[in-house]
């Protein structure tokens, strides 16, 4: 990968990483029932606390589901919809909610 690539992708992680760390927390806790997966540490650097609270997230996902969880990463891109590294696009125009994630080519 080019390392512009690579920065882009971090620099993106790094600007959502506070508010992801909330959400994959609060839904561990929502699948799990319990705060017993790790406690976050709020004096870490954001990045981190995301990056450990998609492993909280997978744990919990794993006692809820075993034998039936992707790993880590897939599952936390795949809960907030395929953006953890995405570009932000605000779109010109409304979008309805069922063409989502569908084709607009031929």
């Amino acid at each position: 990968m080019p390392g512009r690539t690579v920065r882009s992708w971090r620099q993106r992680f790094t600007g959502r990483a506070g508010d992801l760390a909330l959400r994959f927390d609060a839904l561990s806790v929502g699948w799990s029932g319990s705060t017993a997966l790790g406690s976050p540490e709020p004096s870490a650097p954001a990045p981190r606390r995301a990056v450990l609270a998609m492993g909280r997230l997978w744990q919990a996902a794993r006692r809820r589901c075993p034998g039936e969880v992707p790993p880590a990463w897939p599952l936390a891109n795949v809960v907030v919809g395929s953006q953890l590294i995405g570009t932000r696009v605000d779109l010109l125009w409304p979008v309805a909610p069922h063409t989502l994630g569908r084709s607009r080519g031929p």
